[in-house]
């Protein structure tokens, strides 16, 4: 009697979940508010950009009840997407300044070669993204 009690629960309670999109998510919009109520008109906790990782606690409607930073809060469920970001950065080297002034694009050996030599590289920071799920 036990086992179909505890059935019946997981049928109507447990199955529930296997619809909902609780789990690691991350933010896919550029930037996303995140709310201390589930409307637009509620205070804006914080805001949270491309690629930031979060818990979803709950979905209901359009909102999502979330943790970040071991705070709570509500964001817009269009702008969040199952899984977990992995960011890596690194830097690129797009030329150099001389040590006369003047500068190169060149990125190797060469650069600056007839003007005294490197004094610093000229970089730009690009990420790779993985998404794992």
């Amino acid at each position: 009697m036990k086992k179909l009690f505890y059935l019946l629960l997981f049928v109507l309670f447990g199955s529930v979940n296997l619809f909902a999109q609780e789990g690691p998510h991350y933010v896919s919009g550029s930037s996303l508010n995140v709310r201390s109520e589930p409307n637009t008109s509620s205070e804006v906790i914080t805001k949270l950009d491309r690629y930031d990782n979060l818990e979803v606690v709950e979905t209901n409607d359009n909102w999502s009840k979330v943790v970040f930073d071991n705070q709570e809060g509500y964001v817009y469920a269009d702008y969040i997407k199952e899984g977990e970001a992995v960011v890596s950065t690194y830097q690129v080297r797009t030329g150099a300044v001389c040590k006369d002034g003047s500068s190169s694009t060149a990125t190797g050996r060469g650069a600056c070669s007839h003007h005294g030599g490197v004094r610093y590289w000229k970089t730009k920071t690009k990420q790779n993204v993985r998404i794992v799920n």
